[in-house]
This record gives C-alpha cells, sequence and structure tokens, in this order.
C-alpha cells in the first residue's frame, strides 16, 4: 500500500506574497509559494509559533520559520493626525493606540508585505467579506477594514479588495473564526489572514482564485498562473496550471528545474492514471490519513499528487 511519502518536498524559504502592480514596473501578483511543501500530516506546518508560511508569488517564495514580533503594549508613540505609526506592533495582541489598529505594510518601498505598524481605523470600518479599498496601494497598511481585519486580493487599478479576517489567538494557537478556514501565517508573521480551505481537485474557489497547497493543507489565492505544462521547470506552486501543482526536483521524472517542476494533482480513490499522464509517476496520497482539513468542510476526494511513487 502507498504512503505519502514526501520527504523530499520543501518549502522555500523568502519573502512571501507580494502584490500586483497597476504600472509597467512589473507584474509582482500576489500567489503562492514555489515548490511548495507536501505535508504528511494535517497540523498546519505554519502554525508551529514560527510565524512564517507557504505562499509567494513571482518575486518572492515560500514560508521560513521566524520569531514573530513580542508585544511590549507600551512605548507606542503618538499616531499622527494624517498616517501610520511607522513602529513595528504585535499583530497578534494589536497593541496599538485606540483608534488604530496592528497592520502588515512594506516599510522598504518594495511589494512585499515585511513590517507592521499602527494603522488608522476608518470611521466607518467593513468586516470580513465585505468590500474594502486600500490607500495608495495594498502594502500601505491603511484600507478601510476593521480591527483585526485587512483588505486582501485587491486590484492594483481600482484599490478595491475584500476584507479578510486576521487570525486570532497566538502564533502557537491560531484560531478562525469559520471552521472551514485555515490560519495562514506568512511573510515572516506580518500576514496572519483567516483563508478559506480548499479542495485542488474540486477548485471551488471564487472565479479570479485558484486553490494552491499552502502548509498542511490548501488555500485560494489569486490566480496568476505562468501556464507552464507538466514536467517542465517551475519555480512557484502559481506557475502551474489549475489542478497542478510545483512538486521538487526529486519527485518528477527527469526533471530539468533547479526549484522543481509542475505535477498534477490526482484523486487517490479514482483509478490511477498518473502514468499515463506524467510518465513514471503514481499517484500517491498527499496526506497520511484521508482527506486532511479539508475533510468537515465537503472536500469529495482523497487528494493525491503524481509524483514518484517510493
Amino acid at each position: 500500500m502507498r504512503r505519502a511519502v514526501f520527504t523530499s518536498l520543501i518549502a522555500l524559504a523568502a519573502c512571501g506574497p507580494t502584490v500586483e502592480l497597476a504600472s509597467d514596473e512589473g507584474d509582482h501578483s500576489s500567489g503562492t509559494s514555489a515548490s511548495t511543501a507536501m505535508p504528511t500530516s494535517t497540523t498546519s506546518s505554519e502554525s508551529t509559533g514560527s510565524p512564517d508560511a507557504t505562499t509567494s508569488s513571482s518575486t518572492d517564495g515560500t514560508a521560513t520559520e521566524s520569531g514573530g514580533a513580542d508585544p511590549t503594549g507600551s512605548d507606542f508613540l503618538v499616531v499622527p493626525d494624517a498616517g501610520t505609526e511607522p513602529i513595528d506592533c504585535d499583530i497578534w495582541a494589536q497593541n496599538c493606540p485606540r483608534g488604530s489598529k496592528c497592520m502588515p505594510w512594506s516599510n522598504d518601498d518594495g511589494y512585499a508585505w515585511n513590517a507592521t505598524r499602527c494603522a488608522p481605523i476608518d470611521d466607518d470600518p467593513k468586516a470580513p467579506g465585505e468590500t474594502c479599498t486600500v490607500v495608495d496601494s495594498s502594502v500601505s497598511g491603511i484600507d478601510d477594514c476593521e480591527k483585526g481585519a485587512m483588505c486582501w486580493d485587491v486590484d492594483p487599478k481600482t484599490n478595491v479588495g475584500e476584507c479578510v479576517g486576521m487570525c486570532q489567538g497566538t502564533a502557537m494557537n491560531p484560531l478562525c473564526t469559520n471552521p472551514c478556514d485555515a490560519c495562514r501565517i506568512m511573510n515572516e508573521g506580518v500576514l496572519t489572514l483567516c483563508l478559506a480551505s480548499c479542495d485542488p481537485l474540486v477548485n471551488e474557489c471564487a472565479w479570479d482564485q485558484v486553490c494552491y497547497p499552502l502548509g498542511a493543507g490548501f488555500a485560494c489565492f489569486p490566480d496568476v498562473q505562468a501556464d507552464i505544462d507538466l514536467g517542465d521547470p517551475c519555480n512557484f506552486a502559481q506557475d502551474c496550471d489549475p489542478g497542478n501543482f510545483c512538486a521538487p526536483v526529486d519527485d518528477v521524472p527527469n526533471c530539468a528545474g533547479d526549484v522543481g517542476c509542475c505535477a498534477r494533482f490526482c484523486d487517490v480513490e479514482a483509478p490511477d492514471e498518473c502514468d499515463s499522464i506524467l510518465p513514471g509517476t503514481a499517484c500517491v496520497p498527499w496526506f497520511d490519513s484521508g482527506r486532511g482539513p479539508a475533510e468537515s468542510c465537503g472536500a469529495t476526494t482523497v487528494i493525491g499528487a503524481c509524483v514518484i511513487a517510493r
């Protein structure tokens, strides 16, 4: 009987999600990590107390474990009337002065969230699931979502997105209000979002999103795939078409990539057609047991991957 044996699958250490630009400075769309880890348990690798996870885009990679900010509960300056507080705050404790919230932002004029700061709460804050607007860009740290939420999947042309709740609890014990959401800890703990779990073989994500592997499960992320064929080299999860993923070099026959090559998801309970789809592979379970975290949220398949069986 085949087991889920994916010890060679790794999570590349890098910056985490970036944002898409509205100008011609380049396409740094948000997405998920390059060669994503294929976990063999249902415990999220993102919830190890190391606030980092596995998502990325064309300029970033997956989760690296690192410590989060140390909440002091003090030493905060007065929030300026017209801006945000340019100091670190604790994204879990939300320990900013009254009228402000701790938000991820880019402190180096880049396109990735890499720090936290206190930002003013809008006079008419929006709840998770509601349409929201960011000021300047997705990485400014300023939006009109309520405390404990941020504007996500933002259209760079309109600065409009949807409020998504941040994880509650602690990095060691992250919680989401919706049991079918999973806490995704990314960008060295700067991003802590409750994102919908999904089944990559069904892909019931929103029309502009795709179900990508992330940590110990799967989550819906913006669709920015690079249309790379099966077996061809890839660097990031979103490089491969929906239904496929970027598998590490050692798990794809004759893979010529430096990071990995595109492989296909498969249904463990269906006839194994992997060898005909990607010669030299077999349908190997993604999780050691059953459907993994998505089972209670309506997963209809036992997720597997077309890789070299060991």
